[in-house]
């Protein structure tokens, strides 16, 4: 589930301007086949299955696992106003940070605490307005790709100790510091490849007309 949401969101920062260059006459694909629903017996199993993976009102905790930590906002804070803090520790780069953004903006400590504190608490009561729908999917998911006898096998498994321990861990990976370190250095690199996407299209499109303005 969480690399559904984290992909979602890696996907979310592709260029909008690569959709609005693909040619207006071009047809649309040709739309796969409605995979077929799953039985009654199916969705009830698999949502037992959910209850136990995702308990009601969970998706509000996952958000802010996945709200990037301090050292993360720091480095892209860092970033943006153009100091190589690499090599740095957390407190270095805070106070290289703050020292240069006091300098442009005198609201700067400020202005960067509200924006974290909505960030959060908008990202999250989103996450929650979504839930049930997720939910809903995730049962659609899980009875259409496990049959009865395999969804069963699942809640076996995730009612023992250990398959609730897997459950709770799949819930709270992103307050594990090995995912806060992989997300410090993915995001960086996922911000550089889509402006490196956008000049490797525009250079390679150059020979094109202009796209047209909508």
């Amino acid at each position: 589930m969480r690399h559904a949401i984290f992909l979602g969101f890696a996907l979310g920062l592709a260029p909008p301007a690569l959709a609005a260059q693909a040619p207006a006459t071009q047809p649309p694909p040709a739309s796969a086949p409605a995979p077929e629903a799953p039985d009654a017996a199916r969705l009830v199993a698999a949502g037992r299955l959910v209850d136990l993976m995702m308990p009601p009102g969970s998706m509000r905790d996952v958000m802010s696992d996945f709200m990037p930590d301090l050292d993360m906002i720091l480095a892209q804070t860092a970033e943006s106003l153009g100091i190589d803090t690499e090599g740095m520790s957390t407190a270095e780069r805070a106070r290289a940070v703050e020292a240069r953004g006091v300098q442009r903006d005198r609201h700067f400590r400020e202005r960067m605490r509200i924006t974290l504190e909505v960030s959060r608490r908008v990202m999250s009561d989103v996450m929650a307005e979504m839930e049930p729908d997720m939910r809903r999917i995730m049962v659609t998911m899980m009875a259409r790709h496990f049959d009865q006898a395999e969804l069963g096998e699942l809640l076996t498994f995730i009612t023992t100790p250990t398959g609730r321990k897997y459950a709770q861990m799949s819930l709270n990976m992103g307050r594990d510091p090995a995912w806060q370190e992989m997300m410090t250095l993915m995001l960086p690199r996922i911000t550089a490849a889509t402006a490196r996407v956008a000049d490797e299209v525009r250079a390679a499109t150059a020979h094109l007309d202009p796209p047209p303005r909508i």
